[in-house]
């Protein structure tokens, strides 16, 4: 099913940016490389929502595995916050510098635990208005783990609009949301993913005052809490 549903769809992006991009010469009328650039973002949400829709779909039938090892934090924080910072550019919403000084390695799925962290930053800015912050922090919990926390100064939610937003296709506040459109499968991906890994997640929220998100990833038995190497700074 996975082939079936890319495959295609990754032809149409191919094509739709080859068009938008003008490769082969200028498109006239100029409203055709408009129509191309649309045809494209909306192709790129719908990919996304077909990876998210699958992932949740494998981690709900027990078919997803993790390859768990000892992972620098900097690295994997790094690489979410540069696929998040054009998103944050367009919104005017400022990413503060991560604050993970106190927590050089987490145990997890490399790929999974950037799609965790990208999933909770794309998120906050999302729903944070311009000129807001949002701010990621990584320490560890003594033998507990480790805590993972994204907060921002968005535009909040109720224990009800929580309810809501951790459900399947589920969006917090309607208004803003047909402003800034997600896949509704944020949320419930990063909790099955968290749970998956042994962690748990929580959100506290306060409507009108922004959100923090909480993750708990735990220590898995024979694998290193030091880094093997210096980590590369995050930009």
């Amino acid at each position: 099913m996975s082939h079936e549903l890319r495959t295609p769809l990754n032809g149409i992006l191919g094509f739709a940016e080859i068009i938008k991009n003008e490769l082969f010469g200028a498109i006239d009328p100029p409203r055709y490389r408009t129509y191309a650039e649309d045809i494209h973002q909306s192709g790129k949400h719908l990919l996304t929502l077909i990876n998210d829709l699958l992932d949740l779909s494998k981690i709900e039938a027990d078919r997803m595995t993790l390859d768990i090892d000892a992972i620098e934090t900097a690295s994997v924080v790094g690489q979410a916050l540069r696929l998040v910072e054009t998103l944050a550019e367009e919104r005017g919403v400022k990413i503060a510098p991560p604050d993970i000084a106190g927590c050089p390695v987490i145990h997890a799925d490399e790929t999974q635990a950037r799609q965790i962290l990208l999933n909770l930053l794309s998120n906050a800015v999302k729903f944070t208005p311009d000129s807001g912050t949002v701010a990621l922090c990584a320490a560890e919990a003594g033998d507990a783990g480790v805590v993972i926390t994204v907060t921002d100064t968005g535009i909040g939610m109720t224990p009800q609009e929580i309810s809501k937003a951790m459900e399947r296709f589920g969006q917090a506040e309607a208004s803003y949301s047909k402003t800034m459109p997600g896949t509704g499968l944020g949320l419930p991906l990063v909790e099955g993913l968290v749970k998956l890994h042994g962690g748990s997640l929580v959100i506290e929220s306060r409507k009108g005052h922004g959100t923090t998100v909480t993750v708990r990833l735990p220590w898995h038995e024979g694998l290193y809490r030091q880094p093997a190497r210096p980590s590369a700074a995050v930009s």
